[in-house]
């Protein structure tokens, strides 16, 4: 989402398009999903009309003149990957050692998903490690490719020299391509543990682009995990080529960071926090500008006629083409396809992975048939490269332990949006109940929100809006070539606004989010942290009690203190400083509820006098690692590190600027107690008086 300059048209893209030199990409990952979701007379879950008229012939490659999302041409490799995702852990009884001090297997191989974990369900935190329990490590490993599967060979190889061949099962095919999925189970060791793994298609090996073999690092049982965030890993339309080329160097620049931090300190986990890729300029699709766009729409009449028109099998193959290209080429990128291959991955889309503004359009757009069709191609392709899954197999929530001290919590916040809800309450009862039947250790719960839960509100700004849309308004500002209006004809800019957490439409759940967090932290007994992107910029806030503790170090007492992290983009360009500027002069503090308060931080310091600021409009990434328990300094021991690594200038080669925080876990007074808001005396002002001058 972008909360500026998006008023150029969708027609202007970049001149130049770059050989998509896709070697291969790389997965191998392991990801804890949540179990089954919940049925609901709730569900909005849309699909699209089926096409009446025959399928014609799956294209090998997108019918995008310019791609503005990394400037290549959406022409898939013969090969894309591997790529790595991480599922979950598991625990399972260890079996007795064997004679001779031959111990378990270190791998599990199957050819299908593992069934879901069913650990103390209804039975609140389990301590889960005990004496006769091992922890496994679930992944999977996904290729792309036209070769034929029976050529298509990956193998695994422990530390100690042994070899492991691993099943394949197709989830998915297209124009000749099918994607293959690897699962891959391996026991957690009690130190770090690296694990080669090789991939061979026609008989030729790939590798890394420095020649070397894939590895992923699996964080040891005793071992505190280090792993990053990021978002927003592209380019929307309004940037043009040169800029993004020139003064960005694409996408290199911090990706490239990325991969420095994971080659002198491993990385176990990097988390995909929405927008993995733009996919904005799906609309650029000649068939849809002509079968749908192009369509009437100033009259309701018109609207509900347009909203009505099917999504024929012509239009639904040529936008299954965008995404399914789209994603190839986007993730076989230089430096990009390298980390996808060797630290797992965690994702979650946000609006532009199906395109801007999704979920918070009107529902004679929203609930049109070739919304809806386009929104059935773009999960299906988010399922693929994103989840390593089938459509059927996705869960709506995802909680991962990392195997330390830390959980992560990831609910789909797109699929069923609308105008008025971010959630659907399902999932609310679901990531509440999954959490507490986390395992005692867990002192960390991280809870993804796409868009941040505190941010800077610029109050005003929709009715502003409304009134440019005005037809009259409208016409002349369109002379002036500044015209307020998307290529739906709503507002330009009004989807931004109301996607935010902070929109008046979301307000009401905004605080529902907050209450049930806080009362998750209190049960559970765990620091809860928001991490979020989507704005592009760098940021930190926090949610704290009102009276608050004296003292930052009192609050690791508090249940209510919840630091929030923004982190946003990886690749597309910051807002102006200009705008900059606005949001810092609306970041007011204030209230969520009677004993809660919102606020920015400034952790952030200025190069030019060390002056703390809420906000930074350069692009950036998120490192974040576990302290040790037991470290002399408070401020440090047991905490959860979040360092913003910051690009000091456009597409700059020079060293990242460092901003960190360090959450505290939430621990009690000897009492037992945590803080209580009743505690702290209050100041009696008295009334107030004035003094005028003679």
């Amino acid at each position: 989402m972008r909360l500026w300059g998006r008023a150029k048209q969708l027609g202007q893209q970049g001149q130049t398009l770059k050989d998509a030199r896709c070697g291969c990409s790389r997965h191998a990952v392991a990801v804890a999903e949540a179990t089954e979701g919940i049925a609901s007379t709730d569900d909005i879950h849309v699909t699209a009309s089926a096409p009446s008229s025959p399928r014609p012939p799956e294209p090998e490659k997108a019918d995008v003149a310019d791609n503005t999302c990394c400037g290549h041409e959406l022409a898939a490799p013969y090969t894309a990957g591997p790529f790595v995702k991480f599922w979950r852990l598991e625990r399972e009884d260890a079996p007795e050692r064997a004679p001779g001090g031959i111990g378990y297997p270190s791998f599990r191989i199957s050819e299908s998903a593992p069934p879901p974990v069913s650990h103390a369900l209804g039975q609140g935190a389990q301590n889960l490690d005990g004496p006769d329990q091992i922890r496994v490590w679930v992944g999977t490993i996904l290729l792309v490719t036209k070769a034929d599967p029976a050529k298509v060979e990956v193998k695994v190889t422990s530390q100690k020299g042994q070899v492991f061949t691993l099943g394949k099962e197709e989830i998915d095919k297209f124009a000749g391509w099918r994607a293959l999925r690897f699962w891959v189970k391996m026991v957690v060791e009690p130190g770090h543990n690296e694990v080669q793994y090789s991939v061979k298609v026609d008989d030729a090996e790939l590798r890394l682009s420095d020649g070397s073999p894939f590895s992923i690092h699996i964080a040891g049982s005793s071992q505190p995990t280090h792993w990053g965030y990021y978002s927003c890993s592209g380019f929307s339309l309004d940037v043009p080529a040169a800029e993004r080329e020139g003064t960005w160097r694409g996408m290199a620049p911090l990706w490239q960071d990325v991969w420095n931090v994971h080659k002198e300190k491993p990385m176990h986990l990097l988390v995909g926090g929405g927008d993995q890729l733009y996919n904005d300029d799906v609309w650029q699709l000649k068939i849809l500008h002509d079968r749908f766009l192009s369509l009437p729409r100033a009259t309701p009449d018109d609207r509900k006629k347009r909203a009505g028109t099917a999504m024929d099998s012509a239009m639904q193959v040529a936008v299954e083409a965008y995404y399914f290209h789209h994603y190839a080429v986007h993730f076989s990128q230089p430096v990009v396809r390298d980390v996808y291959a060797c630290v797992p991955q965690v994702m979650t889309w946000d609006d532009h992975d199906i395109f801007d503004g999704w979920g918070s359009y009107p529902d004679h757009l929203q609930q049109s048939k070739v919304f809806k069709g386009i929104f059935e191609a773009a999960r299906r392709w988010y399922c693929v490269f994103q989840q390593h899954c089938r459509p059927e197999e996705k869960e709506p929530v995802a909680v991962y332990e990392l195997g330390g001290r830390t959980a992560i919590v990831a609910c789909d916040q797109r699929e069923k949006r609308m105008p008025d809800q971010v959630l659907p309450l399902e999932h609310y009862m679901r990531f509440s109940l999954l959490c507490t039947q986390l395992p005692k250790g867990i002192e960390h719960v991280v809870f993804v929100s796409t868009v941040p839960v505190v941010y800077p509100h610029i109050r005003g700004a929709r009715s502003v809006l409304r009134i440019s849309s005005n037809n009259v308004v409208a016409g002349l500002l369109a002379k002036l070539g500044k015209s307020p209006m998307n290529i739906f004809g709503e507002p330009e800019l009004m989807d931004d606004l109301d996607d935010h957490w902070s929109a008046d439409s979301h307000e009401e759940e905004r605080r529902f989010l907050i209450e049930h967090l806080q009362m998750l932290a209190k049960y559970r007994g765990c620091r809860v942290t928001l991490l979020s992107g989507d704005v592009h910029v760098a940021g930190t806030g926090r949610l704290v009690s009102t009276p608050r503790p004296t003292g930052d170090l009192e609050l690791r007492y508090d249940f209510r203190y919840m630091p929030q992290i923004i982190s946003s983009a990886i690749a597309n360009p910051p807002p102006p400083t200009g705008l900059l500027k606005v949001l810092e002069a609306f970041s007011a503090s204030g209230k969520v509820n009677k004993h809660t308060k919102h606020q920015m931080t400034r952790v952030i310091r200025t190069k030019v006098g060390n002056v703390g600021k809420p906000l930074e409009n350069k692009r950036n990434w998120c490192e974040v690692e576990e302290q040790k328990l037991g470290l002399p300094d408070m401020e440090l021991n047991g905490s959860l590190t979040f360092r913003l690594r910051i690009e000091d200038a456009p597409g700059s080669t020079e060293p990242v600027r460092k901003f960190a925080l360090h959450v505290p876990p939430l621990d009690t007074y000897p009492s037992g107690e945590y803080f209580d808001v009743h505690s702290v005396p209050l100041i009696h002002r008295g009334p107030l008086r004035c003094c005028f001058a003679a």
